[in-house]
């Protein structure tokens, strides 16, 4: 059987204005037997606030 991709998008932190991703959540996937896709954290400017691509500049 042809091993599945899994696509995931990281979390954002408001706090520290930057992206991350549970310790050991590609793992888990690659260990469930798939193929861990990390999405980039974008969309549309104003899709949400928190998005960082929708963020005013200071």
């Amino acid at each position: 059987m042809a091993k599945k991709l899994i696509a995931v998008v990281p979390l954002w932190d408001d706090e520290k204005e930057s992206i991350w991703m549970l310790p050991g959540y590609m793992n888990g996937i690659e260990a469930a037997g798939g193929i861990p896709l990390i999405l980039p954290l974008a969309g549309a400017v104003g899709e949400s606030p928190s998005m960082p691509c929708s963020r005013r500049r200071r």
